[in-house]
């Protein structure tokens, strides 16, 4: 299956809502429980793509599949440094779009001078977590009870790699 791999236009946006949604209702990829506003999401992707923001998506027969972005961090003495946010669909994972979506998104933010990129994930995360080791992300830390659900305390994994320049 070949997947399209692009920058996120505006033309993306409700594409990249609907699979946004789908994967917050899994509840283990992202760390939000509740669907955002559209506005929030159309405004934060308006301003990805007027910053030239690293925000790839990966469309299979015309539908996107997959996003992945590495948004710099808004503060001047912070915007070295970029936080990695990804998603693809369930039936669409382990067929190498995740793998795809970061390498364009790590060589895109790294020219935009991002110098240092950091992801957060659910402990119960393991594929990811081991997704992010393979691109040479250390963990850095946890947040413990970080999260809150109707079953008790989550956890949240911070991993980091610095980039070469």
């Amino acid at each position: 299956m070949k997947a399209d791999v692009h920058k996120m236009t505006s033309e993306d946006i409700p594409g990249f809502y609907k699979i946004l949604c789908q994967i917050i209702k899994e509840k283990i990829l992202l760390m939000r429980s509740k669907d955002p506003v559209f506005s929030g999401v159309e405004n934060f992707v308006k301003d990805c793509i007027r910053k030239n923001t690293s925000q790839f998506v990966a469309k299979v027969d015309g539908e996107i599949v997959g996003w992945c972005d590495i948004v710099p961090q808004p503060r001047e003495e912070q915007c070295h440094i970029g936080k990695l946010g990804v998603g693809i669909l369930p039936e669409f994972r382990k067929m190498g779009i995740g793998n795809i979506l970061i390498n364009k998104s790590l060589e895109h933010a790294q020219k935009m001078g991002i110098e240092v990129v950091f992801v957060e994930t659910l402990e119960q995360n393991i594929s990811a977590i081991e997704l992010f080791k393979k691109y040479e992300f250390k963990v850095v830390g946890i947040k413990e009870k970080f999260r809150k659900t109707e079953h008790g305390f989550d956890n949240i994994i911070m991993l980091l790699r610095v980039l070469q320049h």
